[in-house]
């Protein structure tokens, strides 16, 4: 019995020993997978700031030097009104903010007359055409006319950037807006220049300043016999398309009112209301025979006192008049060849001698040598009959900060083996969200590098450093703007190093697919018979993936990473390293 005990007992001893023994491997195995997690959880949040940071960078399209600020304008895509791209349309932008106002009211503009202002495509530097048609300094409201280079149907909303407050500016004269295929456009807003690349000699008779659709318009009372006539010009003789297009306000008239007429015995057209306040398009061909819309009796009679966006389009290979009213088809009928060399233009009138005078105001009169489309001509009275909502500005994206929201105290840049590490030093940091990393070739023109998130509130010196994985090879230039919480930024003072060139041996050629979900690949080549050492990292900087590599000389080698699919998705680096020389690409992994 006491043998059997104690045989009993010494079991249950080491079954005992066994249960600690496990117990003590698990606990050690949860230390680990617990350090593991923390490990991958520490890696997933680098990972997801460093992201956050790209995405937040990202977006930003370049600067254009010298502006206190900018604004982005992004137009509704709901508005355009048309299936395919649209090309030439002015767009009007109305805005009013109180940075647009004159640095005398508390703004930020530097000119009285808004010629600090400068408009750019999505990119944020490539300058488009734009005209201003009213500024008032003290509100800091602004009517302009911009022309996109076109205009995208479909989901996504089509930028630009307006940039204000330079005062090295404020003598510069922005491009053309109504250029080809716009052969005049009158404003009516004051004088009776012609916003076109052709000049219109001329006069007007008793024409008195009126409130119009936009800014200023003209007067034209028929009792009066009012008109403005011009020289013939060779730029309204059309020998294919033509458009006219007005805004106009008539009163009652028992006769036919002349908007815009440039007809002849041999060409010309005619836009007008007839008596019962219905528009009427009409071509002269070269034998002098005039087709008419108003043969065609439907159509909308204008009311009185009511503003109207008037168009007539003659279109030469579809043999079509038609006119539009409000943006939207009001008649049309078949034509034959038409419109070849006009005379005289008359605004307000059939000509200076004879009757068919307007009684009313008329607004921006504009002749283009071109068959706009029914898409074109809504959208254009989509714009200029709601221009508040059509576009939409983003807040101020100011570019000077505040000197307290950072203290540098030293900054440098180091050429290295391949590349060029730049460091610098904080003395303390209020605010501060994050930096960006700018170069430039000539000193005026600075391109983004990298980012990184700044320490934020600090009163201790703070350590950064960025890498110039491709510099330029000579001279290049190296600046920091730092960015606060609120969006405000400034640049540090711009330092410079000298790379020379490197003889590359190696070099990727393709990659695909990027962005990726599962797989990709990657084709190189390289000139030395050495081991290549690839390897994928996070944004962060986590090692996802490293293996050696054989590669072959003289041809094409290729890379593919199968796993993929186990990566969250995100950015990543991959790079080849032989030798001395290494080579980087970003990649994006999709959902």
């Amino acid at each position: 019995m006491k043998h059997r005990l104690h045989f009993k007992n010494r079991t249950s001893l080491r079954t005992k020993t066994r249960i600690k023994n496990v117990a003590v491997m698990l606990t050690f195995t949860g230390l680990l997978a617990g350090i593991f997690m923390l490990y991958q959880f520490i890696g997933n949040v680098a990972d997801s700031r460093a992201q956050q940071l790209e995405e937040k960078i990202h977006p930003k399209a370049n600067q254009l030097e010298g502006f206190t600020g900018r604004k982005k304008i992004s137009i509704d895509p709901g508005k355009i009104k048309s299936t395919t791209v649209l090309r030439g349309l002015p767009v009007l932008i109305n805005i009013r903010f109180d940075e647009l106002r004159q640095q005398e009211y508390g703004g930020t503009v530097f000119s009285k007359e808004g010629h600090d202002f400068v408009f750019t495509a999505a990119d944020g530097i490539t300058v488009v055409p734009f005209e201003i048609e009213r500024f008032d300094p003290t509100a800091g409201k602004l009517l302009a006319w911009v022309r996109p280079d076109s205009l995208l149907p479909g989901i996504n909303a089509h930028e630009m950037f307006l940039y204000y407050g330079n005062k090295d500016n404020v003598n510069a004269q922005s491009p053309l807006t109504f250029a080809s295929p716009f052969a005049a456009v009158w404003h009516l807003n004051g004088g009776f220049k012609a916003s076109s690349e052709s000049t219109f000699a001329g006069e007007s008779v008793g024409l008195k300043d009126e409130e119009g659709r936009f800014a200023g318009a003209k007067e034209f009372l028929a009792y009066d016999a009012t008109y403005a006539s011009f020289e013939k010009n060779d730029a309204l003789d059309f020998s294919g398309n033509v458009s006219v297009s007005a805004w106009v306000k008539s009163n009652e008239s028992a006769e036919n009112q002349y908007i815009f007429t440039n007809s002849f015995k041999n060409g010309g057209c005619n836009l007008f209301l007839n008596k019962e306040n219905k528009l009427v398009f009409e071509v002269v061909n070269e034998n002098g025979k005039t087709v008419s819309t108003e043969r065609i009796k439907e159509g909308r009679k204008l009311d009185a006192g009511e503003w109207y966006s008037v168009t007539g389009v003659y279109n030469e290979k579809e043999g079509r008049l038609s006119t539009f009213i409000n943006g939207l088809l009001d008649r049309e009928i078949k034509a034959e060849k038409a419109y070849s060399k006009g005379g005289n233009v008359v605004i307000g009138a059939v000509n200076e001698k004879c009757h068919g005078y307007f009684n009313g105001t008329i607004d921006e009169v504009r002749i283009a040598n071109a068959a706009f489309s029914p898409g074109y001509i809504a959208t254009a009275y989509a714009s200029e009959s709601d221009p508040e909502s059509f576009i939409k500005a983003d807040e101020q994206e100011v570019f000077t900060a505040s000197k307290n929201v950072t203290q540098i105290e030293s900054f440098d840049a180091r050429v290295a083996e391949g590349h060029v590490s730049v460091n610098w030093q904080t003395a303390k940091e209020s605010n501060l969200d994050y930096f960006t990393l700018e170069r430039s070739s000539d000193r005026l023109k600075f391109e983004k590098v990298a980012s990184k998130f700044a320490y934020g509130n600090s009163e201790k010196q703070q350590n950064y450093f960025l890498i110039d994985q491709a510099p330029i090879v000579g001279n290049a230039f190296y600046r920091l703007r730092y960015t606060s919480f609120k969006g405000e930024s400034d640049v540090s003072n711009v330092i410079s190093v000298h790379s020379d060139a490197i003889q590359a041996t190696l070099g990727i050629t393709k990659v695909e697919p990027n962005p990726f979900k599962d797989n990709f690949s990657v084709v190189f080549k390289c000139d030395r018979e050495e081991s290549i050492k690839v390897k994928l990292t996070s944004i962060s900087g986590q090692l996802m993936h490293t293996e050696t590599v054989e590669p072959k000389t003289g041809e094409e080698n290729y890379f593919e990473y199968a796993d993929a699919a186990s990566l969250q998705p995100g950015i990543y680096f991959l790079s080849l390293s032989q030798a001395k020389e290494q080579k980087t690409i970003k990649l994006i992994k999709r959902l």
